[in-house]
C-alpha cells in the first residue's frame, strides 16, 4: 500500500516539474539585428534533462514550410527544411548533451524576420516550447555619410580656393587702380594734360600712339618719325609739349568737353613692338551753371512726361572698363607694367 502511494506522489511530482518547465519555457525572447551580418544567434538554454535524448524542432508558423532545423538524438535531420534556410542553419554537436539548443542563423535578412518556435519532445512528449522573436532590419545608411566625407573636405577646398581667389583678384584691382591716373577737370577749362611718362630707352625710330577706348575706340595723337599728327576730329586741340624721345609722352588736350572724357592709353611702339603702354582715365565735370539747368530742365520734362537725354560723362563703369583694359594689357604684355606710379609714368 505505502508503495503504490509513493509511486503515485512521484508522478504527481514529475507533472509538477513537467509543467514547471512548460510554464517558465513559454515566454518569448527577442533578437535584432542588421541585414547584411555574417550570422545571428537565437539563444536557448534548458535543463540537461531536458534536452538529453530528445528531439529538438525549430520551426516558423508563419511559413509553408515551417521547420527551420531539426536535431535528433542520432544529428542533425533536415530533410523537411524550408530551402530558403539551406545551408545556412546551425546548431552545436553537443546541444542536447549540454542543454543549449541554440540556433545560428547565418546571412540573416529582413525575410528572415519572424518568431522562431524551439520545440523539445521525448517519445512524443513535448517536454519545452520557446518563442524567440526575431527582427532583422536594413542595414543603416552609410553613403550620406561617405558622401558627406567626400563633399565637406571638396566643399571646405573649394571655399579656401574661392577665398584665395578673391583675395588675389582684389589685390590685383587693387594695384591696378594704384596704377591707373585719373584726370579731372571742369567744362570750359582751357586745357587738361594726361600725364604719362616713362624712364625706359624710347630712342630710335619710335611711334607714340594717343587713342581713346572708351567709350569709342578713336585714335586722336601720333607722333611718327619726328612728327606730330593730330587727327581731323582733334585737329588744333591736341599737343605733346615734350620730347618724347626722352620719355615725356604727355598729351595736352586743347578746350575739353563733356564728351571727352574716357579712357585714354598711351602706346609706345618701336619698330612695330609696343615698349610700354599707358591707361589714363579723363573726368570732364559739366559747370554748377550746367548742372542746376539740366535738374530744372529734367523736372520739367519729368512734369512733362518727356524723358530727357542722359549727358555723357565718365562713370564707374568707365573705371571699371579702364580696369579690365589695364588687364588686358599686362596678359598682352606678358608682364605687369614697368615702373608704375601715380605720376603717370610707365
Amino acid at each position: 500500500m505505502s508503495h503504490a502511494l509513493f509511486r503515485r506522489k512521484t508522478n504527481m511530482d514529475r507533472v509538477v516539474v513537467l509543467l514547471i518547465l512548460l510554464h517558465v519555457s513559454q515566454h518569448a525572447l527577442g533578437v535584432e539585428v542588421h541585414e547584411g551580418e555574417d550570422c545571428v544567434v537565437l539563444s536557448l538554454q534548458v535543463n540537461v534533462s531536458t534536452s538529453d535524448r530528445s528531439t529538438v524542432v525549430w520551426d516558423r508558423k508563419d511559413l509553408k514550410k515551417e521547420n527551420v532545423h531539426i536535431r535528433q538524438p542520432s544529428g542533425d535531420d533536415l530533410t523537411e527544411q524550408n530551402p530558403i534556410y539551406a545551408n545556412r542553419t546551425w546548431m552545436g554537436p553537443d546541444a542536447l548533451r549540454t542543454g543549449d539548443l541554440s540556433l545560428t542563423l547565418r546571412r540573416p535578412a529582413v525575410t528572415d524576420s519572424g518568431t522562431y518556435t524551439c520545440t523539445v519532445r521525448r517519445l512524443g512528449l513535448q517536454l519545452a516550447s520557446t518563442d524567440v522573436q526575431l527582427q532583422v532590419t536594413e542595414p543603416p545608411l552609410v553613403w550620406p555619410w561617405v558622401l558627406a566625407g567626400v563633399l565637406v573636405p571638396l566643399l571646405v577646398l573649394g571655399a579656401g580656393f574661392g577665398v584665395i581667389a578673391f583675395l588675389a583678384h582684389k589685390a590685383m584691382k587693387d594695384r591696378l587702380k594704384t596704377q591707373l591716373k585719373v584726370a579731372e577737370v571742369t567744362e570750359g577749362a582751357d586745357k587738361v594734360t594726361l600725364t604719362c611718362t616713362t624712364t625706359a630707352d624710347v630712342r630710335g625710330d619710335i611711334t607714340v600712339e594717343w587713342r581713346r577706348s572708351v567709350p569709342h575706340y578713336k585714335i586722336i595723337h601720333t607722333y611718327r618719325d619726328g612728327t606730330h599728327r593730330p587727327e581731323a576730329d582733334y585737329t588744333g586741340r591736341t599737343a605733346m609739349q615734350g620730347n618724347p624721345t626722352k620719355g615725356e609722352l604727355s598729351l595736352t588736350l586743347q578746350n575739353p568737353r563733356l564728351e571727352d572724357g574716357g579712357v585714354y592709353i598711351c602706346t609706345v611702339y618701336n619698330q612695330g613692338e609696343i615698349l610700354r603702354q599707358k591707361i589714363v582715365v579723363l573726368n570732364v565735370r559739366e559747370t554748377w551753371i550746367k548742372t542746376i539747368r539740366g535738374l530744372f530742365q529734367c523736372c520739367t520734362n519729368q512734369n512733362n512726361g518727356v524723358v530727357g537725354s542722359e549727358r555723357p560723362r565718365t562713370t564707374g563703369n568707365q573705371l571699371e572698363a579702364a580696369e579690365n583694359q589695364e588687364l588686358m594689357l599686362e596678359v598682352q604684355n606678358g608682364s605687369d607694367p614697368r615702373e608704375p606710379g601715380t605720376d603717370g609714368s610707365v
